[in-house]
């Protein structure tokens, strides 16, 4: 297929990221193709997935991307990812959203690929909402570890008292007061 004659380019790397969706013209160049918006002097790498050649193929792709990214706007993972666990992962945070309302002293979690071998969740306490308590479960790409993943997140959930919180609050007010190694 020739994609030099695609107008239309819609992307979104990860789901807290803005949908870019572009019209304009498709140049190959070395071999590679490049996405010339319009009335822009610059190019950039266009992947197939990401071309389309009429404004109703682009639109659907939009707002299909759009749907994907519903309930996980705050989190940091690739779309490909989610597309393709998406029942699972909508799971997962659900169960999760359930343990936040047993244990008070959590008020919030996001997802967080930082290609650590899977995804990270990351728990944030009430007393210290911008920081995430240092123990991240990680979600295996492939989805297998689903089940032991809630009993960790669980664990780190029921082991932070009074005292562990306090101790936390200290250790942070120590790093952001001396810096942080």
């Amino acid at each position: 297929m020739d994609y030099t004659d695609c107008k239309f380019f819609v992307s979104c790397n990860h789901c807290s990221d803005t949908i870019t969706y572009e019209e304009g013209v498709v140049q190959k160049q070395d071999g590679i193709l490049l996405f010339q918006p319009n009335n822009k002097k610059w190019a950039h790498y266009a992947n197939i997935e990401h071309l389309f050649k009429t404004k109703e193929e682009a639109d659907k792709e939009y707002n299909r991307l759009k749907s994907l990214q519903e309930g996980f706007e705050h989190d940091y993972i690739r779309v490909s990812w989610l597309n393709e666990h998406l029942q699972e992962i909508r799971k997962l945070k659900s169960d999760i959203n359930n343990l936040l309302q047993k244990y008070p002293n959590f008020c919030d979690f996001d997802l967080c690929d930082v290609s650590a071998d899977g995804v990270q969740i990351r728990l944030f306490l009430e007393k210290v909402p911008k920081y995430s308590i240092h123990n991240q479960p990680t979600i295996a790409y492939d989805c297998s570890n689903l089940k032991e993943v809630l009993i960790e997140v669980e664990k780190e959930m029921s082991s932070f008292d009074d005292e562990q919180i306090l101790s936390y609050q200290n250790f942070i007010y120590e790093g952001e007061k001396y810096g942080w190694d």
